[in-house]
């Protein structure tokens, strides 16, 4: 069993990066519980509920403070919910789309941080549906219970590159706990739980995802976005060695 203060550690970090830019659940939280020796069964479930409780928290706080695009929310839930909770239903090898997402996530990362070091004239936002995001998104959380924050950050950044960082998190907090709670709900049918791990991450992430969000609205842009970029190229990296592991 994983120490349950190194287990409240991983809480608060992931809280934090929760609340300040929306990422940070499955992406980081379950390659790391890997890491530290959870047992790959209960992964899914164990990760899935954690993040959908501490999203809650984080999605009331950013709903106080005005910082959720509540249109776009339901837009990428008409995609999202109904292939995440399909794609729960399946067992499959995900080795190379973890490998997929990482190189993708990369890619983006280092993308945001250019853009942000030398930020164009004129940026066009790419024309893609909503729904149809939300449905790859809500496929991908589905089979590994990782991108419902990262991969939705990413494709958020490029269609609506209007939208301030602050905005951005708590619009992916907000959709992150509906996707969360019904990927759960289907892996629930097959896969275990392990409640004690849900209790002590909990306990590092409520408090650390309430005062993270909070703070979010007053981050600065200069700020927000490279740490948003850096983020995505640390939980792409991360992810490389999740599937190597996996593999």
């Amino acid at each position: 069993m994983i120490e349950p203060p190194v287990l409240v550690a991983l809480g608060a970090v992931t809280g934090f990066l929760i609340g300040t830019t929306g990422l940070g659940g499955g992406s980081l939280l379950t390659p790391a519980l890997l890491l530290l020796g959870l047992p790959t069964p209960v992964l899914i479930g164990t990760d899935l509920i954690t993040a959908s409780i501490t999203k809650m928290g984080a999605s009331w706080r950013h709903h106080l403070s005005g910082t959720i695009d509540w249109k776009t929310v339901a837009l990428l839930a008409i995609g999202s919910l109904p292939a995440g909770y399909a794609t729960s239903l399946m067992n499959l090898k995900v080795t190379f789309l973890l490998r997929l997402l990482a190189i993708a996530l990369i890619f983006t990362g280092i993308a945001i941080l250019w853009r942000w070091k030398y930020p164009p004239k004129v940026v066009k936002a790419i024309p893609i549906p909503l729904p149809l995001i939300g449905a790859l998104v809500g496929a991908i959380v589905g089979l590994t219970s990782i991108g419902s924050g990262a991969m939705l950050a990413l494709a958020l950044t490029f269609i609506m590159p209007q939208l301030k960082v602050s905005r951005l998190a708590g619009t992916d907090v907000a959709h992150g706990v509906l996707l969360s709670l019904v990927a759960a709900a289907g892996h629930a049918q097959r896969s275990a739980v392990d409640f004690p791990t849900v209790g002590w991450l909990l306990l590092g992430a409520l408090p650390s995802t309430w005062l993270a969000s909070g703070y979010a609205p007053k981050l600065s842009e200069n700020i927000a976005r490279p740490l948003l970029g850096t983020v995505l190229s640390i939980v792409g990296t991360v992810l490389i060695l999740r599937s190597v592991l996996s593999s």
